[in-house]
């Protein structure tokens, strides 16, 4: 946060410094802001999907060699 706020300020003095209003420069640096914001939710998308995707299947196997375990100890139980 520390770092996107100070880019924020290096840039909006920056903007002051060749003479763009205040209000210009404002809407600058949140213009900017929000591009960068869409830009990382882009790129970021896929990787959130995938993510999504494997805790789901991590979660499935579990549950199935939980299963796997219950049966075969159930079995084992029927066995003796």
């Amino acid at each position: 946060m520390e770092v996107k706020m100070s880019l924020q300020i290096t840039l909006f003095q920056a903007l002051r410094a060749v003479r763009i209003n205040q209000n210009e420069a404002e809407r600058v640096v949140q213009e900017l802001d929000n591009h960068i914001r869409t830009k990382i939710t882009d790129a970021t998308s896929g990787i959130e999907r995938q993510l999504r995707i494997q805790n789901a299947l991590v979660f499935f196997l579990a549950a199935m060699a939980s299963l796997a375990t219950a049966i075969g100890a159930y079995l084992a139980a029927l066995n003796r």
